[in-house]
């Protein structure tokens, strides 16, 4: 997705640009990504059953601050899930970001599509997302405005709450922070309410954006493969 995270920052995936036209020559800047990670985890869980997963995406930025996008993940969500979601997940989002007296800010909506789910699965979400940052922090979150929350029924009204924090090593290594909490709305399902967290190094090489990190979650009893904690590698390229 460009899930909030990598909309902020990290997934290692949260993406930057590169113009085909130059900044100062024009309004409009336009990019593409590709990465693959040795596990696609949302929100501490795992969308591949553990395994490995291809992604891809393209940008749209304006000088104004206005953006837009779209990005693509290969999902398998059956073994754990029950749910019958296997293939892709496209994320579409449209936002405004810019800076006053040195703290960022960031607001948009998100469209979250899972390609091939049962209409019975409910996954598709729809979030208005926002967040700040300064000093290398970044609070945000998400807010669910549609009816359903990734499979949680009658959810509307759930919410995503994410802090990160980012620290330049050297030029090309970096030190990513993340800690989030997720609350999901709805008659019985406050049980599913959990917190995730991650800490992971990136390193740019080569033209190429190297992550490892390790991402875990509360959330007991653990799953096999999907809510562990695990070591996630990944690599990827802006053009």
């Amino acid at each position: 997705m460009k899930k909030l995270v990598m909309v902020a920052a990290i997934a290692a995936s949260t993406f930057g640009a590169v113009s085909t036209v130059s900044a100062q020559e024009s309004e409009h800047t336009m990019s593409a990504n590709v990465s693959m990670v040795t596990d696609y985890r949302f929100r501490g869980v795992s969308q591949t059953d553990g395994e490995l997963a291809l992604q891809g995406g393209f940008d749209y930025g304006h000088s104004s601050g206005l953006y837009a996008g779209v990005w693509n993940s290969s999902i398998d969500f059956q073994p754990f899930f029950g749910l019958d979601a296997g293939g892709l997940e496209t994320d579409v989002y449209l936002g405004y970001a810019g800076e006053a007296s040195g703290i960022s800010y960031d607001v948009g909506l998100l469209q979250y599509l899972y390609t091939g789910a049962e209409k019975t699965d409910n996954l598709d979400t729809l979030e208005l997302y926002g967040s700040v940052g300064a000093y290398g922090f970044t609070l945000g979150g998400a807010y669910s405005l549609s009816k359903d929350y990734f499979g949680f029924t009658d959810a509307d009204g759930s919410t995503y709450a994410y802090l990160n924090y980012d620290y330049s090593i050297t030029d090309d290594l970096g030190l990513a922070l993340h800690y989030g909490t997720t609350s999901v709305e709805g008659p019985g399902n406050g049980d599913a309410d959990y917190d995730d967290y991650s800490i992971g190094l990136t390193y740019a090489y080569s033209g190429f954006d190297l992550g490892l990190t390790y991402v875990d979650t509360d959330i007991k009893p653990k799953g096999k493969n999907n809510t562990d904690g695990v070591l996630v590698f990944s690599v990827g390229k802006t053009f």
